[in-house]
């Protein structure tokens, strides 16, 4: 799988809540749903990684971590539609 299919497949599990302050994300949670549990192992997650980053005792996963990593993701820019695969020059 390429970096962009990862990317695209990353930005099909909509954020539902995330806290950045425009230097660092801190967190950005999806969902803990199967459809998304199968999109991370799409990517070459594991269901350790999955467990590892459940939050709010199952409901959400922390995708941060897994979206800078396994995804490849540099930066994540709502505006730009998701995680993206550089950072913009407006924070370089």
């Amino acid at each position: 799988m390429t970096k962009q299919e990862k990317l695209i497949l990353l930005n099909s599990m909509p954020v539902i809540e995330y806290e950045a302050d425009g230097e660092s994300l801190y967190y950005a949670h999806v969902d803990n749903t199967l459809e998304n549990q199968e999109k991370i192992k799409a990517a070459g997650g594991t269901e350790n990684q999955i467990g590892e980053f459940l939050c709010d005792n199952g409901a959400v996963i922390d995708i941060t971590t897994l979206a800078l990593t396994i995804f490849e993701a540099k930066w994540y820019a709502p505006g730009l539609g998701g995680f993206i695969d550089y950072i913009p020059e407006t924070y370089e």
